[in-house]
């Protein structure tokens, strides 16, 4: 009978764990999508414009040890915005120089976990089966829970924002405090 109860009582308590993990992890204006569902969060945004003129100032920025799967994300997203805008971002790593420090803003796109604090932030918010598209501090901050959340997440950023024919990108930017 022990045994029975303990095994109901440890059921019980992992539904509703379970249940708790499944709340929404970011309430800043950022698209977090699960995987398959085309929901978005709603909230304070303010839309912000690229140009294709400012758009060739921005570096496709991946981990410096990324695998080549990531690294094959990276040339999608740079060939995507070439095709639709008629301008090639530069492509690198996140190596920093000796004694050199991250710019707290900067046009780049970050393709994954990066050393910058963006993508820190918004893949520390993420659960294993989300993603996010975000723009902060000029970066476009593109991340997965896991790697293949970060492929669905460089598609979505490819169908939704690099639009061929289109004057500009047009983004969701978190509204200022």
């Amino acid at each position: 009978m022990f045994k029975k109860a303990t095994a109901l009582l440890l059921a019980i308590l992992m539904v509703s764990l379970a249940l708790v993990g499944c709340t929404p992890a970011n309430s800043d204006g950022s698209e977090t999508t699960p995987a398959g569902s085309s929901s978005e969060t709603t909230g304070p945004y303010v839309p912000v414009e690229i140009s294709p003129e400012t758009l060739a100032s921005y570096a496709v920025v991946r981990y410096e040890y990324a695998d080549k799967e990531t690294i094959a994300l990276a040339q999608k997203v740079r060939n995507a915005i070439s095709d639709a805008f008629g301008t090639k971002p530069a492509l690198k790593d996140d190596t920093l120089g000796k004694n050199e420090e991250v710019a707290p803003k900067a046009y780049e796109i970050l393709i994954g976990y990066t050393n910058r604090p963006e993508s820190t932030k918004y893949k520390e918010m993420l659960r294993e089966f989300d993603y996010a598209v975000a723009f902060e501090n000029d970066r476009i901050i593109i991340v997965g829970g896991c790697d293949a959340l970060l492929e669905t997440a460089v598609d979505y950023f490819i169908e939704k924002y690099v639009v061929a024919g289109a004057s500009s990108m047009v983004l969701n930017s978190a509204a200022p405090d």
